[in-house]
């Protein structure tokens, strides 16, 4: 992987909806950990930390996840979605500074890549800042 700095640096943005994404991506995370020497890991997200300590070895450093709230749950398996669309709308009405603020976020974690699971205002930061992206979550 190239990399701007002399640490290969993979920014990961999970969304807080359930533990499953953050399941998902530590795992790939762990694995990357193993194979490419010195990689700094940074976590966007509103998982809480405790889950992402149990599941991502260290070091890594965490920013929250603004303007990421999934699917938001009444319980472990029930959605509540008459607040999820009110939310998503939010987000859709602000969209510009919403993605503007986000990009002055990742523009100062400065990632190589970035990998997400999976905040769709995620990929748009990406491509505005010409910073490689991938997308994954279960279903792809």
């Amino acid at each position: 992987m190239p990399s701007r700095n002399s640490t290969p640096h993979i920014l990961a943005c999970i969304t807080p909806h359930g533990f499953g994404h953050a399941a998902q991506i530590t795992t790939v995370l762990n694995s990357l950990r193993t194979q490419i020497k010195n990689l700094q890991i940074s976590l966007m997200s509103g998982a809480p930390l405790d889950l992402l300590k149990s599941r991502l070895r260290p070091p890594f450093s965490l920013y929250p996840m603004p303007h990421d709230p999934g699917m938001l749950m009444a319980d472990a398996l029930g959605v509540q979605p008459d607040a999820s669309l009110e939310a998503h709308r939010n987000i859709l009405e602000d969209w510009e500074s919403i993605i503007a603020e986000l990009e002055k976020q990742v523009a100062i974690i400065q990632p190589d890549l970035v990998i997400g699971n999976i905040p769709y205002t995620i990929p748009v930061v990406c491509n505005s800042l010409k910073i490689p992206c991938i997308n994954l979550c279960s279903l792809n």
